[in-house]
């Protein structure tokens, strides 16, 4: 036989071999990936009770700062900006378990 015979072989039997070990790993992984997982999903949590309660003081804080700026255009302008980054502080953690499920089902086999 030849070299590239030789070597064509043995990479189909290697394809072959990792098709059949490949169910074997998998439940491997998804066991030994089950805590990392968990504590993601502990840690998750955490942060969004934390933005949950934060963003109506963020709010809060925001329209009193615009309302006693006196027609300060620099007061004003830092009350916006509060505003806006509490609304997408609080988009992100409200949009990312549907990211993370898109992303789940996207990249699931």
């Amino acid at each position: 036989m030849k070299l590239r015979d030789k070597t064509g072989m043995i990479l189909a039997l290697g394809f072959a071999l990792i098709l059949v070990i490949q169910p074997v790993l998998a439940q491997n992984v998804e066991e030994a990936v089950q805590p990392i997982t968990d504590k993601i999903k502990t840690i998750y949590t955490a942060v969004k009770i934390v933005v949950l309660a934060a963003a109506p003081l963020l709010f809060a804080a925001a329209g009193i700062m615009w309302k006693f700026s006196g027609g300060n255009p620099e007061k004003i302008v830092k009350a916006r900006q509060m505003f806006v980054a509490g609304v997408i502080g609080l988009g992100i953690v409200l949009l990312s378990e549907v990211i993370a499920r898109v992303l789940t089902i996207l990249l699931s086999p």
